[in-house]
């Protein structure tokens, strides 16, 4: 390519306009859209659980670079709408396996589990997850910086794989609908739901589990269009 010639990136004509995607936005009546995690969710609600969790994801990463859908969530303060203490931690290692760490009443991470967040051949993959690393590092003071070196912003990956601007922000259910002609049900009840407690709902950690494999599953797609 000559060093004159000018890189060109375009628009998807869906963002164009918008009020006709939202138009045909798929049948969310209808379950064969919908995207969710069907595995084995691990959920780790103290100490020994979390490190014995997170000895078996340093096993299975050792010696080879890995990817791993992340995600996180924590519960609001009403009616100020404050942020409280990161809660949950989802890490979906493949399409069976999905890890739930609830860390919300832990005053310090055990050790393993920070070395796991920073090991240096694991990427972790998700939409917007640079901000739940920072909080993550605050709420708890600790350094975070290899692992938010290790991230794949989703929205950006796609924009660079397929020619996007790079401004185009998505959320995780455009690009589900977009690439994968599904969605993902971010039913606002579950998704503000109280978080802080270890006693989840199965909807919780359903809900919990899916974002880190839909994460996980769109890093993938991704990568095949490279």
């Amino acid at each position: 390519m000559s060093s004159n010639s000018k890189e060109i990136r375009y628009i998807p004509a869906w963002m164009k306009n918008i009020d006709n995607y939202k138009d045909q936005k798929l049948d969310v009546t209808n379950n064969k859209n919908v995207l969710k995690f069907n595995g084995i969710t691990n959920y780790a609600i103290n100490n020994c659980q979390i490190m014995q969790f997170a000895s078996e994801i340093l096993e299975q990463a050792k010696n080879t670079k890995k990817c791993y859908g992340y995600d996180q969530e924590w519960p609001v303060k009403w009616p100020s709408g404050k942020s409280k203490k990161t809660a949950l931690i989802q890490i979906c290692i493949d399409h069976n396996t999905c890890y739930l760490f609830h860390i919300y009443h832990l005053q310090i991470l055990p050790t393993i589990f920070i070395n796991l967040l920073n090991l240096e051949n694991i990427s972790w993959c998700g939409v917007n997850i640079k901000n739940d690393f920072i909080k993550l590092g605050k709420d708890f003071n600790i350094n975070l910086e290899m692992a938010i070196n290790n991230i794949i912003d989703l929205g950006s990956y796609l924009n660079n794989v397929l020619n996007f601007e790079r401004h185009l922000r998505w959320s995780m259910n455009d690009i589900v609908q977009y690439l994968l002609k599904k969605r993902v049900d971010k039913n606002k009840i579950i998704r503000l739901s109280d978080w802080d407690t270890p006693d989840l709902s199965p909807n919780q950690i359903s809900y919990a589990a899916t974002d880190a494999y839909v994460s996980l599953l769109i890093y993938e797609h991704i990568k095949s269009l490279e």
